[in-house]
C-alpha cells in the first residue's frame, strides 16, 4: 500500500508540473510560433529535433542506468557501486558531448553553407542538454521529483518565454532563428545548473567514506542496451521530422512539430506516472515484491486511461480551435493532428510497458523490439512522406508508436508476468 500511495501522491505532484510545463510550453510554442512565422518555426522545430538527437547520442544510455541502479544500489546499501554509477554517470557522457561538438563544429568549416551559424550555436547547447538529462535522472532516481520536474518542465520554458519577450518587446527585435536559440541557451544553462545543485544535495552522506568500484568498460557495458533503447525511441519521434525536412517545405515541418506537441497532451498522465514508477518498479521487481507491483502498475494504470481518455475527447473537440491559436496557417491540419493522437492512444492505454521493460532486467530485449521498429519506420516514413507529405508523416508516426507499444506488451505478459494495462481481462494472457 505505502507503494501505492507513493506513487499516486508523487505522481499527482508530478502530473502538475506537467501541467504547468505544458501550459508554458504552449505559451511558448505560440509565441515562437507567432513572432518566428511558419518558414523559421519551421528551421526551428528541425534544429530542435537535431539537439534532441545528439543528446541523446551523448548521454550514451547513462540516464537510464542512473534511474535503473540508483534505487537498487541505494536499497541494497552498494555504496562504492552507487557512487562509480553517479561519477561514470555524468563524467563520461558530458565528455563525450564535448568531443561531438568539436567534431561536428570542425566539420562546419570544411563543409560551409547557410545553416552552419545555426548549427554551431545548436551545437554550443548539447554539453549542458546532457546534463540537464542527466540530473533529471539522477533526481528523479533519487525520488527527488520537485526539483525534477521543475527543472526540466517549469523552469526552462518559463526562463524562455521572459527571454523572448525581453528580446521582442524591451529592446524591440526582430525574432529569427538565430535570436530563439540565444534564448535556448539561456535556458538551458540557468535550468541545468538548479537541477545538478539540487541531485548533489541530495546525495547520502555516506558516499563520503566510499569508494568506486566499478571499470568504465562495465560501465559502458551496462549502459549500451539503455542508450540504443534511448537513441531509438528518439529515432522513432524524431526521424520523421528529419525525412521532412528532406523532402517538405519548412512550414509543414512547423505544422507536423505543433501537431506532435498538441497530442503529447494524451501522454500527459503517462509520462507524469513513469518519471516516478522507474525507480519503485526496480526496487519491486528486483526485491521479488510481484503482488504489490501488480497491483501498483493496475492502480495507475486506472488513473492513466481515465486521464487519457478526458483528454482526447478535449483534444478532438476543440483541435481545429487548438491549432488556430499557433496561427491561422495551421487550421488545416485537424486531420493530421487526429491520427497522431491516435497513436498516443495507444501509448497511454498500453500503461508503462516500455518501463517494465527497462527496469525489471529486460533492456536488452527492449532494445531490440525499439530496434526493429526504428528500421520499419525509417522505410515507412521514406515512402509515405513523399507521397503523402504531412498526412504520411502523422500515418507513419501512429503506425511506429503502435508497433513498439503492442510489441512490448506481449513480451511482458510473455515474460515480465505483469498486466501494465487498466484492462483486467487481458491478464489472463499473462503466461504462468
Amino acid at each position: 500500500m505505502r507503494y501505492k500511495q507513493f506513487v499516486i501522491k508523487n505522481a499527482t505532484k508530478a502530473f502538475s508540473y506537467k501541467v504547468i510545463g505544458a501550459f508554458l510550453g504552449f505559451s511558448l510554442q505560440i509565441i515562437l510560433a507567432r513572432s518566428l512565422g511558419p518558414h523559421e518555426y519551421g528551421k526551428f522545430i528541425y534544429l530542435i529535433s537535431l539537439l534532441t538527437i545528439l543528446a541523446s547520442l551523448s548521454t550514451l544510455g547513462f540516464d537510464s542506468v542512473l534511474l535503473r541502479y540508483l534505487p537498487q544500489f541505494k536499497e541494497e546499501k552498494k555504496w562504492a557501486a552507487y557512487i562509480s554509477t553517479i561519477q561514470n554517470g555524468f563524467l563520461i557522457p558530458f565528455s563525450f558531448s564535448f568531443f561531438i561538438c568539436l567534431v561536428i563544429i570542425t566539420l562546419q568549416f570544411f563543409f560551409k553553407n547557410d545553416t552552419n551559424s545555426l548549427n554551431i550555436l545548436i551545437i554550443l547547447i548539447l554539453p549542458f542538454q546532457v546534463i540537464i538529462m542527466l540530473s533529471y535522472a539522477g533526481n528523479l532516481a533519487s525520488k527527488n521529483v520537485t526539483a525534477a520536474m521543475v527543472a526540466n518542465h517549469v523552469l526552462r520554458p518559463l526562463i524562455m518565454i521572459i527571454s523572448v519577450l525581453a528580446l521582442s518587446y524591451l529592446f524591440g527585435m526582430k525574432m529569427y532563428v538565430k535570436e530563439a536559440i540565444y534564448c535556448l541557451s539561456f535556458s538551458a544553462i540557468l535550468s541545468c545548473a538548479y537541477g545538478l545543485s539540487f541531485f548533489i544535495k541530495s546525495l547520502p552522506c555516506n558516499l563520503k567514506i566510499a569508494k568506486s568500484s566499478v571499470s568504465v568498460s562495465n560501465a559502458f557495458k551496462e549502459a549500451f542496451p539503455f542508450f540504443l533503447i534511448s537513441n531509438f525511441s528518439i529515432g522513432i519521434n524524431e526521424f520523421a521530422i528529419i525525412c521532412m525536412n528532406w523532402f517538405l517545405i519548412p512550414e509543414e515541418v512547423a505544422t507536423f512539430g505543433i501537431c506532435m506537441r498538441i497530442s503529447l497532451l494524451l501522454a500527459f498522465a503517462l509520462q507524469a506516472t513513469n518519471s516516478i514508477l522507474n525507480p519503485i518498479i526496480s526496487e519491486l521487481y528486483h526485491s521479488q515484491k510481484r503482488t504489490e507491483l501488480q497491483e501498483t502498475i493496475t492502480h495507475v494504470a486506472k488513473k492513466i486511461m481515465i486521464i487519457s481518455i478526458l483528454a482526447i475527447i478535449i483534444t478532438i473537440s476543440f483541435g481545429k480551435y487548438v491549432l488556430s491559436v499557433f496561427g491561422s496557417e495551421y487550421s488545416n491540419a485537424y486531420i493530421v493532428l487526429n491520427i497522431i493522437i491516435g497513436g498516443q492512444f495507444i501509448n497511454s492505454i498500453s500503461g508503462s510497458v516500455g518501463s517494465l521493460m527497462k527496469m525489471t532486467g529486460h533492456h536488452k530485449q527492449a532494445c531490440y523490439i525499439l530496434g526493429i521498429t526504428f528500421m520499419v519506420s525509417i522505410v515507412i516514413y521514406l515512402t509515405l512522406i513523399p507521397a503523402y507529405g504531412l498526412l504520411g508523416a502523422a500515418i507513419g508516426t501512429t503506425l511506429s508508436i503502435s508497433t513498439w507499444n503492442i510489441l512490448m506488451l506481449i513480451y511482458v505478459f510473455k515474460k515480465v508476468h505483469i498486466n501494465p494495462t487498466p484492462i483486467k481481462f487481458l491478464s489472463k494472457f499473462i503466461s504462468k
